[in-house]
């Protein structure tokens, strides 16, 4: 019995490690040099916009992220478009100005902002250099929409087709 166990142990282990291959691996090729991690993190302009990327967005949270030039003073503002008792449309702040710290690791500043409503949205980044003079701001639009009414959007956008046009495109191709 005792060996019966032991034989059909061995067994198990043969068939578990037998699709396990171990490669060497040169330690030089493993390792990124740093000189490749600095130039992937340069940036041209003072201030870089990771997130948000759409100009529509169907949730009610949306995460800020940008990465930051050395040396910069950043301000960040959010504002959304209401309309005034005249029938105009104008932007009012709801966050900020705010001052950006850069992250301890590599120069990189989040916030979320949560529980927004449907509308437009305009964030002001408002830089300045090392001497404290004004640069030129960099402004992102964004619109919040319902996630209903964008799906509903999207199906209208499908074309309506029968199963006789389908079948004569196939036939044509």
């Amino acid at each position: 019995m005792k060996r019966n166990m032991i034989v059909s142990t061995l067994v198990l282990i043969m068939l578990g490690t037998s699709g396990i291959n171990a490669y060497g691996v040169d330690v030089d090729k493993r390792s990124i040099p740093a000189t490749k991690i600095e130039e992937a993190l340069k940036i041209d302009e003072p201030i870089k916009i990771i997130s948000p990327k759409q100009d529509v967005i169907v949730r009610d949270s949306v995460l800020i992220s940008v990465q930051l030039q050395d040396h910069v003073s950043v301000a960040l503002s959010v504002y959304k478009e209401v309309n005034t008792e005249e029938g105009e449309k104008e932007f009012s702040i709801i966050v900020g100005p705010e001052e950006i710290e850069q992250g301890e690791s590599l120069k990189f500043y989040s916030k979320e902002l949560k529980d927004l409503s449907q509308g437009d949205y305009k964030i002001v980044f408002n830089v300045k250099d090392q001497d404290g003079e004004k640069q030129e701001d960099v402004v992102k639009y964004f619109t919040i929409k319902s996630e209903k009414e964008e799906i509903i959007k999207t199906i209208e956008e499908i074309p309506k087709t029968d199963m006789t046009s389908v079948l004569e495109d196939v036939i044509n191709k």
